[in-house]
C-alpha cells in the first residue's frame, strides 16, 4: 500500500491595517509576521526546516515610532503616524533559512491593489533590501539569509486636489509562500543585499563594519579620498594543515571570504584542521634590503593572485576598487600591536581572530604575521601550513 504524504512548508509575511485621514496616514496596525507550518511523517522535524524572521533595523530619517519588535520569530508589529507629506516609516527585518534544506517562494499575493486615488497619497512598498522584486521561484539557500524592506510613506509630491477627503481604512497584506526548492529558482543578487553598505558605524570610525554584497569588512583608515578595509576573515584560498594528514591543498577553494579558514592555531587536528594556510612567496625576493620591517609585498608574493582574483570578484559588485593590498607592520602598530614585545593585544581583537600573513618583512627570512591568540612575530616566507590571505580594499570616499 502506497502513502503519498504532502510535504509544504510555509511562511508567511502578512501586512496590516492603515488607517488614512486627509492630514495624516497612521498605521494603527501593522504586522509582519510569519506562521511555519509542516505537514508530513516523522521523518521531516522541524530542525530540519527552520525559515524566520530576525534582525530588525529602523532606516535612518523614519519618523518616530514605537521600535518594532519580532515575537516568537515570526511576526513584527509597530505602530507609526505619518503627519506630512515627506514623512516614512521604514525598516528592514531578515528572512532566515537555519534549516537544512534550500526553500523557494511559491507564491507572492499582496491584496488589497490600492485605488489609483489611493495611489497618489500613500506610497506601500515590500522588496529586497537592494530594490529588487520579490517574486515566484526566488531561492533562499539553507544557512543564509536576505533582508526585505518595508516601506510606507506619506507622498511627499501629493497635491491638495489628491488629498483624501475622508478617513479611509486599508487592509494591507503581503503573503510569502516558501517551500521546499525544487532546484530551479532563481538567486536573489548578492541575497537581497544592497552592493554597498555600512552595517555599524560609520566609514569615519575605525572598527565599523561595512560590506559589499555578503563579504564584510573592518574600517581602519580613512584619508576622506579612500577608506581603508580589512577582510572580516581570511579567504577560503590556500591548505588545510592537520596533524594527521599534513599540508593538503583545499578542495574547491572559493577564492571569498570564510569563516573557517582561520589559519594556524594550537590545536590543528582532525577534528580541528588549519584552514586556509599558504606560502607568503617562492623566495626571499626581498633579500637584498638591509633596513626592516620593509613592505614586500607585491607581484612577486604568492599571494598577489589571490588578492587580484578577490579584486576582481568584488567589482562585480558594481563597486570600485582603488587598491587590494596586505596590511602593514606599521599600521599595525599604530593601532596597538608591539613588535618588541611580539603582541597585539593592545589593538581592538577583531585585528588578530584569524592567523594571517601581513606585507612586511621581518628579515631577510621571515615576514611579520598575525597569530588568532594576539601573537605576532616572524613566519618564514616558504610556510605554507601556518597562516592565511587576509586582504585590505581601499574604495574612493566616493563610492559611498
Amino acid at each position: 500500500m502506497l502513502i503519498n504524504i504532502r510535504r509544504k512548508k510555509f511562511l508567511y509575511l502578512i501586512l496590516g491595517v492603515v488607517i488614512i485621514s486627509i492630514f495624516s496616514l497612521s498605521i494603527v496596525y501593522a504586522a509582519l509576521s510569519s506562521t511555519l507550518s509542516i505537514l508530513g511523517n516523522s521523518e521531516v522535524v522541524a530542525s530540519n526546516w527552520d525559515i524566520h524572521l530576525d534582525n530588525i533595523d529602523v532606516t535612518d530619517g523614519s519618523v518616530s515610532a514605537n521600535s518594532p519588535s519580532i515575537d516568537s520569530n515570526s511576526s513584527v508589529g509597530f505602530d507609526v503616524e505619518l503627519d506630512k507629506p515627506g514623512d516614512f516609516y521604514e525598516f528592514t527585518v531578515d528572512v532566515v533559512n537555519g534549516g537544512t534544506i534550500d526553500a523557494m517562494i511559491d507564491s507572492v499575493v499582496k491584496t488589497p491593489n490600492l485605488t489609483e486615488a489611493q495611489l497618489k497619497y500613500v506610497k506601500y512598498e515590500i522588496t529586497y533590501e537592494n530594490g529588487e522584486s520579490i517574486s515566484n521561484k526566488q531561492m533562499l539557500k539553507k544557512g543564509t539569509s536576505t533582508p526585505i524592506k518595508v516601506r510606507v510613506e506619506y507622498r511627499k509630491d501629493i497635491v491638495a486636489n489628491d488629498l483624501p477627503t475622508t478617513k479611509t481604512e486599508l487592509s494591507l497584506k503581503l503573503t510569502l509562500i516558501y517551500v521546499q526548492s525544487d532546484g530551479t529558482g532563481s538567486v536573489i543578487t548578492n541575497n537581497g543585499y544592497p552592493d554597498l553598505r555600512v552595517v555599524s558605524g560609520d566609514i569615519n570610525t575605525i572598527g565599523s563594519e561595512v560590506c559589499i554584497g555578503e563579504e564584510c569588512f573592518y574600517v581602519i583608515d580613512n584619508d576622506t579620498e579612500v577608506v581603508s578595509m580589512l577582510a572580516k576573515y581570511n579567504l577560503y584560498v590556500g591548505n588545510v594543515y592537520d596533524s594527521t594528514n599534513g599540508i593538503v591543498a583545499i578542495k574547491d577553494p572559493t577564492g571569498i571570504q570564510s569563516s573557517t579558514a582561520i589559519g594556524w592555531n594550537n590545536s590543528c587536528s582532525l577534528k580541528n584542521p588549519c584552514i586556509g594556510t599558504t606560502a607568503f612567496a617562492s623566495t626571499n625576493y626581498w633579500s637584498s634590503n638591509s633596513n626592516y620591517p620593509l613592505y614586500v609585498y607585491d607581484e612577486n608574493s604568492k599571494l598577489s593572485s589571490y588578492l587580484d582574483n578577490y579584486k576582481v570578484y568584488l567589482e562585480t559588485k558594481n563597486v570600485s576598487i582603488a587598491a587590494i593590498k596586505l596590511i602593514s607592520y606599521e599600521f599595525l602598530t599604530s593601532m596597538g600591536c608591539n613588535g618588541e614585545k611580539r603582541t597585539c593585544s593592545g589593538a581592538p581583537n577583531w585585528l588578530y581572530s584569524s592567523s594571517y600573513w601581513t606585507g612586511s618583512a621581518y628579515d631577510t627570512e621571515l615576514l611579520w604575521y598575525i597569530f588568532s591568540n594576539g601573537s605576532f612575530g616572524g613566519s618564514r616566507y616558504s610556510n605554507s601550513g601556518g597562516n592565511g590571505v587576509r586582504p585590505v580594499i581601499d574604495i574612493p570616499v566616493s563610492e559611498f
